[in-house]
């Protein structure tokens, strides 16, 4: 449901799944790695049950979304209306997590490296096919292994952003907290954030670190719901990360939390934004955008309350546009 005009696109349930029986093409670089469970999604999705963890809409014709178990998944493909997802009977399952539609092919992180391995998901939607399908997968970024974190907590994001896409690395400082008496069987409690910024660089199979976002711009993350949104090259919240507290199952204490900044001129983090919290649970808030125009700041201080003013979108359309808005829902 798009929240502002109140149109909706009705989805296949997660239980229903269509499975496709040409073979998608994986070269040996881009098979999944020797840490995760083999098999394909027909094997794996009854086991417990099953999450979205990414949903694109990609078209008026095309949504794609990453269903898993636990942390192993798979892309699913649908028409708006239709009755079934479309689903591989043969590509084993992977790591997979932040999918982004770009330049016409979906875009996801996968494994567990850092940074991050980029991959690239091939998809075929003409008219004459009966139902999407995926065609192709290759990896185009490989990641290094990922190092012991005994007391970080490490989050990816996906995003595009004036033609290139964008990874952000959240690093979380956490500590576990025991009960009286026990050595185990703890909670994590959060601490500090840091940010990295990468821009992923085609030629040379790489991420490359950036250290300013230019060209006006200002990055809104969330799981499932990041976006870059264009300010004025004057505007305060150029090169700042709005980020939500979006870690969110049985390991984490539950505490009350809430919306900040993360300025990269300075490398500090601000709460300065309006006050929004919520008691974290299973779900986490999301950034909610509209299509609207760009104005100027109200200020709180040194940092934005708010950078853009909302219009009424096309009823007819779930895409969202370049506005922002933020929101303490749990869609």
């Amino acid at each position: 449901m798009n929240p502002f005009t109140k149109a909706t696109m009705p989805l296949p349930s997660l239980s229903s799944y269509s499975y496709y029986e040409e073979p998608v093409e994986v070269p040996k670089d881009c098979m999944p790695h020797e840490n995760e469970t083999p098999g394909p999604w027909s094997r794996n999705k009854d086991a417990e049950e099953i999450s979205v963890l990414s949903l694109v809409v990609c078209s008026t014709r095309l949504v794609a979304a990453i269903v898993a178990v636990g942390a192993l998944g798979t892309i699913a493909l649908c028409r708006p209306g239709a009755s079934a997802w479309s689903v591989s009977s043969h590509e084993d399952c992977r790591c997979l997590s932040h999918m982004v539609f770009f330049q016409g092919k979906l875009y996801a992180l996968d494994s567990n490296t850092d940074p991050k391995d980029l991959i690239a998901i091939h998809i075929v939607d003409d008219h004459d096919c009966s139902e999407p399908r995926v065609s192709r997968i290759e990896r185009l970024i490989q990641g290094a292994p990922l190092p012991p974190q005994n007391h970080f907590f490490c989050k990816h994001y996906l995003l595009e952003s004036h033609g290139t896409l964008l990874m952000i690395r959240r690093k979380l400082s956490i500590k576990a907290e025991l009960p009286s008496g026990r050595r185990y069987a703890g909670t994590l409690v959060a601490g500090s954030s840091k940010f990295e910024v990468f821009e992923a660089d085609f030629e040379q199979g790489s991420w490359s670190e950036l250290r300013t976002l230019g060209n006006g711009q200002a990055l809104f993350l969330g799981r499932g719901c990041s976006r870059a949104v264009c300010v004025s090259p004057y505007d305060l919240s150029r090169d700042c990360l709005f980020f939500i507290d979006d870690y969110t199952n049985w390991l984490w204490k539950k505490t009350t939390t809430s919306c900040e900044v993360y300025d990269m001129k300075d490398e500090k983090v601000y709460s300065s934004l309006p006050t929004v919290s919520w008691k974290s649970g299973d779900l986490p808030a999301t950034w909610l955008f509209s299509q609207g125009k760009t104005v100027e700041l109200q200020a709180a201080g040194e940092h934005p309350q708010e950078i853009v003013e909302a219009e009424e979108g096309d009823p007819e359309t779930l895409q969202c546009g370049g506005a922002y808005a933020a929101g303490a829902s749990s869609a």
